[in-house]
């Protein structure tokens, strides 16, 4: 995106923005058309953005500066390399740097003049493993393998750039193409940055890794916060209670006898997760708070713990002889010392 296109999406970005805000309303901007990751728009990223672009001085210095950081954005040497080509271009040679991808990276050099006589002597060289080449415009296709090309006067030509695998390399270092006019008068240099085998820059990887670290650093900050939380909230509960019962009410499965009255003849339990879990295991009392069962029999009912830890415990209601129990339910609680 050029300079005079961020700067036209800026202030429409502003100006919708202080509308917003003197409304009171949300802000409904795409902040793709500033650069910002895929569209994302949350509050944060919002206001962040106003505060970074969005000064009440508007002249040129500004400007400048909300494009630097625009660029700086995208790679920390782009402005650096933006710059470059604004001098270069005040010599009477203009640059046009074509969307580089992982293997090849695409410069057209012109050299507009009413100078009939001029020309512009131009080279390349190169930092990392690359190898580059002139390309005619003249229709031709023709290629110069070497480091100079001579422009005449309204001339121009491409200059195509190849990178051989750099796996060897650091990834997080870009590599360099620069092009120098004789005299100095003209010279830029292109940071060439590193891509993955998916496209994706190595650089903006390395940020998102970056980004991704921090966000789980506080996630983690902010689960230990909340485990802090739990382990005092433990210490402070003390006693809990509560009532259990036999999972059936309609007296359809009656806790009923069988043969031998030497044995239990019905047994019914379950488990109990307290609301809280306790800071160690607690102590469990349990008693009957209230039966039906059939007349005509002995009523025989008991109730009993069968284990206790930190979050719950387990219990059995039982029967035995005769006995026919259809409902009943015990009260326990539930407490450290």
């Amino acid at each position: 995106m050029d300079r005079s296109q961020f700067t036209r999406n800026v202030d429409n970005f502003c100006d919708e923005a202080r509308s917003a805000r003197s409304e009171n309303r949300s802000l409904n901007v795409d902040l793709r058309i500033l650069g910002i990751g895929a569209g994302d728009n949350s509050e944060a990223i919002t206001n962040s953005t106003f505060t970074k672009y969005c000064s009440e001085q508007n002249d040129e210095r500004r400007y400048d500066w909300n494009y630097q950081q625009y660029l700086d954005g995208i790679d920390p040497n782009a402005y650096s390399a933006y710059a470059a080509c604004t001098a270069a271009a005040s010599s009477g040679v203009e640059f046009r740097l074509l969307e580089p991808t992982r293997d090849e990276l695409h410069l057209v050099v012109a050299f507009p003049t009413n100078d009939g006589n001029a020309r512009a002597d131009m080279s390349w060289d190169s930092i990392g493993p690359v190898t580059c080449q002139w390309q005619s415009f003249d229709g031709t296709g023709a290629t110069e393998a070497t480091q100079r090309r001579i422009l005449l006067a309204n001339a121009r030509t491409r200059l195509t750039c190849e990178r051989d695998s750099f796996n060897s390399e650091p990834t997080n270092t870009p590599d360099y193409v620069n092009v120098i006019r004789d005299g100095g008068d003209a010279v830029i240099n292109i940071p060439w940055v590193k891509y993955n085998e998916q496209g994706v820059p190595y650089r903006t990887l390395e940020e998102i890794r970056r980004q991704v670290d921090s966000e789980l650093g506080a996630m983690r900050s902010a689960l230990a916060a909340v485990n802090a939380s739990l382990d005092m909230l433990r210490s402070e509960v003390r006693v809990q209670t509560g009532i259990v019962g036999l999972p059936y009410a309609d007296g359809t499965r009656p806790l009923a006898a069988r043969r031998g009255a030497s044995r239990l003849r019905g047994v019914v339990g379950g488990r109990v997760d307290f609301d809280v879990a306790f800071a160690r295991d607690p102590e469990v009392h349990i008693a009957l708070a209230g039966v039906d069962m059939r007349d005509g029999a002995n009523a025989r009912l008991r109730v009993r713990v069968t284990s206790v830890d930190r979050e719950g415990f387990e219990y059995e209601l039982y029967s035995w002889a005769g006995t026919h129990v259809y409902t009943a339910s015990a009260s326990w609680v539930a407490f450290v010392r």
